[in-house]
């Protein structure tokens, strides 16, 4: 995630870092058999961090002190093993008593400790808290930045207040901008990008993003239903379908995809006898799914067939009780007029 960029094996940082570990392996080698406990702490260390390393596989994770859980528990024993030693020192010893010097050591390491350990926990009280500390010490963590990016669109979507949520949408297309100049092929930036511009009625550029990320990611098949609602959004009716029918070709077992094609032929180009094929099958693909039923019932209505209105609101109530409870004041309405009303 670029947060420590890899190396080459030529590279100075790595040939230090190599060289101090060859030489505490070529150590504890040679002293194991002594039993040394140095020796031992090493191996334990070298063994255990090998794993998360990146030496001999490149792992997926970023680097976080989870990793180091088992080996730093090497370091502890060789530190508690260094405070021994110290408090061994005669002067030391003599100066102040091997318990007290032995305590002196162990403060000089617990109380900065514990005052980093304080600071840092401020830092999570709540995620973008966290996140935006997390970017300071990890600026180039696309990681880092792709998390933050996505408390920001979690606030851009609660959030009432306008302004914030311009500002939220705001802030993701700069993290996104960032993550792309580390990882030009990063899928979910370049989307983010598209989406945060389509929320802010940039539609143009919105599209032009979205035709961007497509062009990286041809298979990213949900970016024909952005694309596809950008049009719908200009009131582009005919072209919006086309983009719709590319997503649903992609993805024919998606209910509510299939229902929006209904939707734009039944409310926007008022053709119903188009529509209800869409919303039939809609309503076959998930046979849970309230909707179709009441858009099948809208276009019942408009076709002049009211008890078939009826039919097919009383099962989107059925269905979704909660959300279609407002049927029953229309079913009571159609039921009140004149029987000689087709059905």
């Amino acid at each position: 995630y670029n947060q420590i960029p890899l190396v080459r094996w030529y590279d100075l940082r790595c040939l230090a870092s190599v060289l101090v570990h060859a030489g505490l392996l070529a150590y504890a080698l040679i002293r194991l058999r002594r039993r040394d406990l140095w020796a031992y702490c090493i191996l334990v260390y070298l063994l255990t961090i090998s794993i998360s390393s990146n030496l001999f596989i490149v792992g997926p994770s970023i680097m976080g002190e989870r990793a180091l859980y088992t080996p730093s528990l090497a370091f502890c024993l060789a530190a508690g093993l260094a405070l021994v030693r110290l408090g061994q020192i005669r002067w030391l010893e003599q100066l102040m008593g091997r318990r007290l010097a032995l305590a002196g050591l162990l403060l000089l390491i617990l109380i900065p400790s514990s005052v980093k350990t304080f600071h840092r926990n401020r830092d999570w009280k709540d995620s973008l808290t966290v996140s935006l500390a997390d970017i300071k010490t990890s600026p180039n963590s696309v990681r880092v930045l792709s998390t933050l990016a996505a408390v920001y669109l979690t606030v851009a979507r609660q959030e009432e207040d306008p302004k914030i949520k311009q500002r939220a949408w705001g802030e993701v297309i700069h993290l996104a901008e960032r993550m792309l100049k580390i990882h030009p092929d990063h899928k979910e930036a370049s989307y983010n990008i598209g989406l945060c511009l389509t929320y802010l009625g940039k539609l143009d550029r919105a599209e032009a993003a979205f035709v961007a990320h497509l062009r990286r990611h041809p298979k990213e098949h949900k970016t024909y239903n952005n694309i596809g609602g950008l049009y719908y959004f200009r009131r582009d009716y005919a072209t919006a379908l086309q983009w719709f029918h590319r997503f649903v070709a992609q993805n024919p077992r998606d209910a509510r995809a299939v229902n929006n094609l209904g939707v734009i032929r039944l409310d926007n180009l008022k053709r119903p006898a188009e529509a209800v094929p869409y919303f039939k099958r809609a309503a076959a693909l998930a046979p849970t799914f309230a909707e179709p039923h009441l858009r099948l019932g809208n276009a019942a209505l408009m076709m002049q067939r009211p008890l078939a209105a009826v039919t097919h609101y009383r099962r989107a109530m059925k269905l979704d009780p909660k959300r279609m409870a407002g049927l029953a004041q229309r079913v009571s309405l159609i039921l009140k007029r004149p029987k000689s009303l087709p059905s």
